[in-house]
């Protein structure tokens, strides 16, 4: 039996907006798109963004592409920063963060295989809502529930 996969077009101004905390994350490919191979977002990562804790997945690769501004990123120890047009393919097991410690907004597309991690997202967006603050505690909780494991 093959899995069914869809075509998918967002234009600009297009897709569901997830606001998450101080930012938002713009659905593009779902995993329920592609049969659960990949699925894809734009994040805006906004001026002074922490980001995420550092963490891994057992199952999940990231891919990021800069399209504005610059990235911080934490890859296995390795701080590096990424302008626009950077591009960094983190595998699992491999600890990591993102977030912007410049004084201008930035934003990338993630690239995540396999797919679902739509799921992780829309349930991070629902416990910390536009503006609200991050309670670690829940976050970690609801991190280990989508392959997820703080460092």
């Amino acid at each position: 039996m093959v899995e069914e996969q869809r075509t998918v077009v967002i234009r600009d101004g297009e897709g569901r907006l997830l606001p998450v905390g101080v930012s938002t994350v713009r659905l593009l490919a779902l995993g329920s798109d592609t049969a659960d191979r990949s699925s894809v977002e734009e994040i805006e990562v906004p001026a002074g963004f922490e980001g995420p804790p550092p963490h891994f997945h057992n199952q999940t690769n990231h891919a990021w592409y800069v399209v504005e501004g610059d990235l911080s990123l934490s890859v296995a120890g390795e701080r590096i920063v990424l302008q626009r047009g950077g591009f960094v393919y983190v595998p699992t097991g491999v600890a990591h963060t993102f977030g912007n410690a410049t004084h201008r907004d930035g934003r990338m597309v993630q690239f995540t295989t396999p797919g679902g991690f739509d799921a992780y997202l829309e349930e991070i967006a629902e416990a910390f809502p536009a503006g609200s603050a991050i309670d670690l505690e829940r976050m970690i909780e609801i991190m280990a529930r989508h392959d997820t494991y703080p460092v």
